[in-house]
Formats: C-alpha cells, structure tokens, sequence
C-alpha cells in the first residue's frame, strides 16, 4: 500500500471521501478495544481520568516556554479542573494519537485503509483521541487530508467549530495544542498559525 501523503492529490474528491469513510472505520475499531483501566507512558494507571488529565495538564503549562503569564495559567487549571470534576468519560479505549496522512496506509487492491505507527497509542477517554483527530486537520498537512478528508470525517460526529463550544473539548484543545507547541518546537519549526491563533481564542475564553 502507499500512505495518503503519497497518493496524487489530483485523485478525484469521491475518491478521498471514501478513503475519510474507511479511517473513520479505523478510528472506531480501535475505540471498540477497551481496557480495564486508562494508561500513561506505557503503563497502565489506577487513576480516574479527571486525574490523570487534571495532573498531564499542569504539569505542560509549568513548561517556561508556554506564552501565558502566570494568573492566567492558573486561571486554567482552575477552570478545567471544574469541568473535568463534572464530566463523564468513556471506558479506556484505544487511542492512536497520531493519526495523519504519514500512517494512514492505502490499498488499491483491497480498497482498504490502514492505521500504522503505534508509538503514542495508549488508553484514553474516547473524546480526547476525538480531539487529536480535530487539530489534526490543523497541521503541516497536505490540502486534501485538510480540505477533504478531515472535514468529511467530522462531519459525520462532531467539527472543530462544535467542539469549541462544550467546556470538555475546550480543556482537551488547549492541552493537545499545547502539544502540538512542543512537537514543533523541539524540531525547531513554527507551529501553524491556525494552532496559534486557536489557542489564543481559548485562552482568552478561560
């Protein structure tokens, strides 16, 4: 098979909304793998997941290089430790973590789409590898994967522009963005401005 990135872009839009129907397929096959309990680094952890986010979430925006002064990053723990305390969450599912055009696989023969590159995997609340799916369609990516493919996926379940306004996918944004900060930071590139300019919208919200 090929990875998406590799495919011609001209390739027809019918083409790439089948494709974004098969990974969605993935998608909700992995959530289908559930664990008795959540897991972190690797390991599996006892912890409720408003805990282990609440903890992954302080300990991130302690990192110097995050633009926020101080009230204000406490002013978010704050806030996403009241929504966390009040939500419910799923059973520990499988979550990919990087899903984007590079381990996305095509076979022509089977008409079939594959998920590889398990690195970041762990078991997680459904809603927040919902979130890496979202601000994936942010990325460095090529325009099909974000012009076509994501919005046909999320489409089907729920946009960016929806989850922007449920107080649980603000807390799980502004983390994954934040993320997303240090990935390119450590690679010494410029985070997208779209990841910029989003992470200031819920920051000010906060």
């Amino acid at each position: 098979g090929q990875t998406l990135d590799e495919l011609p872009q001209s390739l027809p839009t019918d083409f790439w909304k089948g494709i974004a129907d098969e990974l969605l397929l993935r998608y909700d096959e992995l959530c289908a793998i559930v664990a008795p309990m959540y897991s972190e680094n690797g390991s599996f952890v006892p912890d409720d997941y408003a805990s282990i986010f609440k903890r992954k979430l302080a300990k991130k925006l302690s990192y110097p290089s995050i633009p926020l002064p101080a009230e204000k990053r406490n002013r978010v723990i704050e806030r996403c430790s009241e929504v966390l305390e009040n939500c419910t969450f799923s059973a520990p599912v499988l979550l990919h973590m990087d899903i984007k055009p590079a381990n996305t696989i095509y076979e022509q023969h089977g008409n079939t789409v594959s998920l590889i590159d398990f690195e970041f995997a762990r078991f997680g609340d459904a809603d927040y590898g919902w979130t890496q799916l979202l601000l994936s369609g942010l990325n460095f990516f090529g325009d099909v994967y974000k012009r076509q493919i994501i919005p046909h996926i999320t489409s089907k379940r729920l946009t960016l522009k929806d989850a922007l306004e449920i107080p649980k996918y603000q807390c799980y944004l502004f983390y994954q963005l934040i993320c997303n900060f240090s990935y390119y930071k450590q690679r010494g590139m410029r985070s997208p401005q779209e990841m910029i300019s989003l992470f200031v919208q819920l920051a000010d919200r906060f």
